[in-house]
């Protein structure tokens, strides 16, 4: 197996994703491996939410990947798993796994960026945002617990 190592704040991040014969260069200091495939990575965001038990934000997915991935393969892999439904783009602009967004408190934030998958966040948020008016009005109702969140057909409905 490949080890992909990064190190983050004191923190190796090893993740086996290959076979160790794709090592390209390795001494006492530093390993150099392949980059992964994007199987590989959709493999290593997956694992990166699950240990987390909590959908992560774009800078960390950034922060955890950098060195492995850059911004534009990272945002083209997430793309892709969003329209695959294995990954959940939340209210606030988190990324989660599947049926974390019935549990999930989000975060309230200063400025919501724009979604990754715009038609994939209306099928998913449409119903709720229609219902409070904006996304920020929406992502503060579900953070003080006013709207509960019930997972219906791979959409999302808000009961008052």
């Amino acid at each position: 197996m490949l080890e992909v190592r990064h190190t983050a704040k004191n923190k190796v991040r090893i993740a086996h994703v290959g076979p160790p014969e794709d090592v390209v260069y390795e001494d006492d200091y530093m390993v150099i491996d392949r980059a992964p495939t994007d199987e590989e990575l959709k493999k290593i965001l997956k694992e990166i939410i699950r240990e987390k038990g909590r959908p992560v934000t774009w800078d960390e997915l950034r922060r955890e990947l950098s060195g492995i991935a850059g911004e534009d393969r990272l945002r083209r892999v997430l793309t892709d798993m969003i329209w695959a439904d294995e990954v959940v783009e939340m209210i606030d602009g988190s990324f989660g796994l599947p049926g974390m967004e019935t549990i999930y408190v989000p975060r309230q934030i200063k400025k919501r960026v724009r979604p990754l998958v715009p038609p994939k966040f209306r099928e998913r948020w449409g119903d709720l945002i229609d219902t409070y008016g904006s996304i920020r009005a929406a992502i503060r109702a579900l953070a003080r617990g006013r709207v509960k969140i019930a997972k219906r057909e791979k959409k999302v409905v808000a009961y008052r």
